[in-house]
């Protein structure tokens, strides 16, 4: 007989973290005592908080109100990112001013625009689940705790929640006031099942439990992936029961539906404490066990924590900062850890996986890697991996490649192993580029190559049914992508500005691995770009912008549809005014196109009168990746100064060290990335090359332990907030007047010294020779 759920107790859902409560009447005003703390390495400066609260942004991109970050146990790269689920997140997640908490999954994407992952919610109750709808319970922030690879929270019910992870497994430590303590894993929120395709739980005995779910739907696409677990229990189960839609069955130890969920009852009346250990995989259930019983083969709650501090504390220690405020340095570290979050490792402790083609593979000497953001994680971020882990970065470029080849195409947005063609653009070839032009080059640039080609040049390439480059035969054609065309990708004109950069950046791929006339070839596509910037269209007391272009050219002169440049309907996530200056690896045509130097630094200054302005405004936009590269473009223009003046206003004025931390979505460490490199005073300016603008540091020291052993320093002399001026710099004491600096001569360590005033230095790197390449003569 099947009965409906009682609806008792507030249920409580499985949040990361670590801790129990040793004081059972510690009062509600104190939080959760935390058995084992960060100590005092970087771990103890991250605030995994950042960027969960909303920003005020207007005209923000869909789901671009915060960051979207998640507080919950994680490491580096790790498979399980174990984090509380809250009622009004968007995308759904966790937002800093709910009050409710739902649940606690066991998967996260890091900053995405679009709902993924939060697979096997799980919630504690006090009796059996209301399952007749989400679980709900309450919870303060004062009592509440999360740092790197730990979360905890005391619910208003009074259970304790606390998570630890590792790589591919998670340990919650259940702390319930009494009697009546339950645990129940579902096959997703309410507000998911349309991603649910299927889910299935089964208890195997008294103290191990294991099951699948199929996710579908990432930013409503059709690639779907199943998720397996495998869960063991401190303590046998001393009750179950099963639902389907929301109807109670009590005795039933499975469940075979996408609407369903498993709940266990333990005896907590003397015996308080409840601990669960579970592993994932993509292969199968029994990986998962594998997975769970090599990484976690203890009960030892404080020593999975330790370990996990211990991991993070390697991986931020890469880059030691010393001095600055406290804010400033939480700020830093905070981005370095939404870095270092995604990826995740795809592969089980043997190595299994199931490739794009759905074949079981092996990855054999390196990690396979799975989420790539690819439209977002291009301009700053790979760059920032290849330089602080080259090996890793190298396999995630294999990752791609081999993805490329397992599904017909390299992909653009790929989650788990499929495709899910998010955004719009050819990402990967940048990110390749990218990472051999910093260094990470421990895979095959052969097959890469022919993967960046074939998308490039074949309309007919796809990654499991999603074309590579939409549109590709009217760009061959015209040589750009006509918005009054049919069957046009989204955004023809910024579309065609990424597809030209993506040609330049295979270009650069060619060059550097010989292959001069692919590269020759690729390297005049990437002026392609031109094709699309209107240099007769005034608006706003300014000329020249990057409009939408018509099929048919008008007296033999190029024909654009008139639109308003703040309309944003004819670009991805911008408008005109902000993707004028989106052909970052030709700067100088941009300055040509709108008139001059003159005109081009007016044009930025009158940009740059707002910091996060939202997409339907001709003003910056901080918080979406179509604009990190453009304060960076002032010293083309001989004016590097007021890049400097520009990047510190954005940092002190958009950034923070608080949950409203970050101007819109963190686009797995995209965001932050950008924050990374802003305060060491350096950035990736030009996609597929190895060089980096010159900024201006924001702490007194900062040391990057490089892989290879050596050590670059960056020295700030006179740092400060309000001190962003270069007035000299020095490579190994050797004077630098340029504000460019290659890869290459600091790949292998040295010592930058910054002398930083409050005034700016017009004369520093500002004369013609002194200026960033131009990468077209």
């Amino acid at each position: 007989m099947k009965l409906r759920g009682p609806g008792l107790a507030a249920t409580l859902l499985l949040a990361a973290a670590c801790g129990e409560r040793t004081d059972d009447d510690a009062p509600r005003g104190d939080p959760p005592p935390v058995s084992t703390e960060p100590g005092e390495g970087p771990v103890a400066l991250v605030n995994p908080f950042v960027g969960t609260a909303t920003v005020s942004a207007p005209g923000a991109v869909a789901n671009g109100k915060s960051g979207a970050t998640f507080p919950g146990a994680a490491l580096p790269f790790g498979m399980v990112q174990w984090s509380p689920d809250t009622p009004n997140a968007a995308p759904q997640g966790y937002l800093y001013s709910d009050s409710v908490i739902n649940g606690f999954s066991l998967n996260h994407l890091n900053g995405a625009g679009c709902q993924g992952e939060r697979d096997f919610p799980i919630f504690a109750t006090l009796g059996l689940p209301d399952v007749t709808r989400d679980p709900a319970d309450g919870f303060s922030h004062r009592q509440e705790r999360a740092s790197p690879g730990f979360y905890q929270v005391e619910l208003d019910s009074g259970i304790t929640v606390a998570l630890t992870a590792t790589t591919r497994s998670g340990t919650a430590r259940f702390t319930f006031p009494g009697a009546g303590g339950h645990l129940s894993i579902t096959s997703g929120f309410a507000n998911d099942r349309l991603f649910t395709e299927a889910f299935e739980a089964e208890v195997v005995n008294g103290q191990l439990i294991t099951g699948s779910r199929v996710t579908r739907g990432f930013c409503l696409a059709a690639a779907k992936y199943r998720i397996y677990f495998a869960a063991r229990l401190s303590r046998p189960i001393t009750s179950s029961a099963t639902w389907d839609d929301g109807e109670l069955s009590p005795g039933a130890r499975r469940i075979d539906s996408p609407r369903g969920g498993l709940s266990l009852g333990f005896d907590t009346a003397r015996r308080r404490v409840v601990e669960l250990k579970l592993g994932l995989s993509y292969t199968s259930a029994e990986a998962a066990l594998a997975n769970l019983d090599a990484e976690a083969p203890d009960w030892d709650f404080d020593a999975t924590h330790r370990r996990a501090i211990d991991a993070w504390n390697r991986e931020l220690g890469r880059v030691e900062v010393e001095g600055g405020s406290d804010a400033d340095r939480r700020a830093f570290y905070t981005a370095l850890y939404h870095v270092l979050l995604q990826p995740k490792t795809f592969n089980d402790v043997d190595g299994a996986f199931p490739g794009f083609d759905g074949v079981s593979r092996v990855a054999d000497g390196y990690t396979r890697y799975a989420n790539f953001s690819g439209w977002d994680i291009y301009r700053s971020w790979i760059q920032l991996i290849s330089v602080l882990s080259p090996s890793r970065a190298s396999d995630m470029v294999r990752s791609l490649i081999d993805s490329g080849e397992e599904c017909g195409a390299l992909p653009r947005w790929p989650l788990a192993n499929g495709e899910t063609g998010a955004m719009v653009g050819d990402p990967a070839d940048p990110i390749i580029a990218g990472a051999w032009a910093f260094g990470a080059r421990d895979f095959d640039a052969a097959r890469a190559l022919a993967l960046m080609q074939r998308g490039a040049s074949d309309p007919g390439a796809a990654c499991n049914g999603v074309p590579a480059r939409p549109g590709l035969a009217a760009y061959l054609d015209r040589h750009y992508l006509p918005s009054d065309a049919p069957k046009m990708p989204h955004g023809p004109a910024s579309t065609t500005l990424e597809y030209a950069l993506s040609d330049f950046s295979i270009g650069k791929f060619a060059e550097a691995v010989g292959d001069a006339a692919t590269a020759a070839a690729y390297l005049e596509r990437g002026r392609y770009w031109r094709n699309v910037l209107d240099e007769t269209h005034e608006a706003r007391g300014f000329r020249g912008y990057v409009m939408p272009r018509l099929t048919s050219d008008v007296g033999g002169a190029p024909s654009f549809a008139p639109v308003d440049v703040s309309d944003r309907s004819a670009f991805v996530e911008g408008n005109s005014a902000q993707y004028t200056f989106f052909a970052p690896h030709d700067v100088p045509g941009i300055i040509a196109g709108v008139g001059g130097e003159p005109a081009f630094i007016a044009r930025l200054d009158d940009l740059f009168s707002e910091l996060n302005a939202g997409v339907s405004r001709p003003h910056f936009y901080m918080g979406n990746e179509p604009q990190f590269g453009t304060p960076w473009e002032y010293p083309w223009a001989g004016a590097p100064w007021r890049t400097q003046a520009v990047v510190r206003a954005i940092v002190s004025e958009v950034f923070s060290d608080a949950p409203d931390g970050l101007p819109g979505n963190d686009d797995l460490g995209a965001t932050s990335a950008w924050l990374v490199w802003a305060m060491l005073g350096l950035y990736p300016e030009v996609p597929g090359v190895g060089g980096l603008v010159v900024g201006s540091p924001l702490f007194p020291r900062v040391t990057l332990h490089l892989e290879n052993g050596k050590e670059l320093v960056i020295v700030g002399e006179g740092a400060a907030r309000d001190a962003p001026y270069v007035e000299s710099l020095t490579l190994d004491g050797v004077p630098v007047t340029r504000a460019w600096l290659e890869w290459g001569a600091i790949a292998n360590g040295g010592e930058l010294v910054f002398t930083l005033g409050r005034a700016p230095n017009p004369a520093w790197a500002s004369a013609a020779s002194e200026r960033p390449p131009a990468m077209y003569p």
